[in-house]
């Protein structure tokens, strides 16, 4: 029953987190969201006025994060940030952001764990919207799929210790009659 509530069970987006540099670049992200994601709440982090976000930042609240490669952050990529923080607790599926991309960063970010790698030069409402709503179905059907084998391991150990215990007293009982027939035996001889 509960694997199929789990499975029933479909989250909806509810926030997604901008980390760029570029001011102007993010009120035009924030505009192309809202056009595909109006109940969505966009949240914009400035890492030339905020700096680096801190080990203790709260990436859990984020459903999804976009992502720019260059900062403005000195010695720090977003592909830098991200490998340093994609561990942490919560940390949500991300797209990153390129306006300058090549074929040896787009390999890096993609093995890296990045779901989605966009050039901002092929940017678009129907590109970015797309990316999003796969990172995220993935994500989920990769955590649903996760929590569905802790179920499974779980149900599995239940079902041995049950087993384990049938046995014990199958041979319990196989026991008292071996011993039953044996004083029979006895008896008769």
């Amino acid at each position: 029953l509960l694997f199929e509530l789990t499975m029933n069970k479909k989250e909806s987006l509810k926030s997604i987190l901008i980390l760029d540099d570029d001011q102007e670049f993010r009120a035009l992200l924030k505009s192309l969201l809202l056009k595909s994601f109006p109940d969505v709440e966009i949240h914009e982090y400035d890492p030339i006025e905020k700096g680096e976000p801190e080990d203790n930042f709260d990436w859990n609240v984020f459903d999804v994060l976009i992502l720019d490669h260059y900062l403005c952050i000195h010695g720090l990529t977003g592909l830098e940030l991200f490998q340093k923080h994609q561990n942490s607790p919560g940390f949500p599926p991300t797209i990153m952001l390129t306006g300058a991309g090549n074929e040896g960063r787009d390999i890096r970010a993609f093995k890296s764990g990045f779901k989605d790698y966009i050039r901002k030069d092929d940017l678009n409402a129907e590109v970015l919207s797309e990316a999003i709503n796969k990172a995220y179905e993935e994500h989920h059907i990769k955590e649903n799929s996760q929590y569905e084998l802790q179920v499974a391991a779980k149900q599995i150990q239940e079902d041995r210790l049950k087993l384990e215990k049938d046995v014990a007293n199958v041979n319990s009982k196989l026991q008292k009659v071996e011993e039953e027939k044996h004083m029979q035996q006895e008896a008769l001889a």
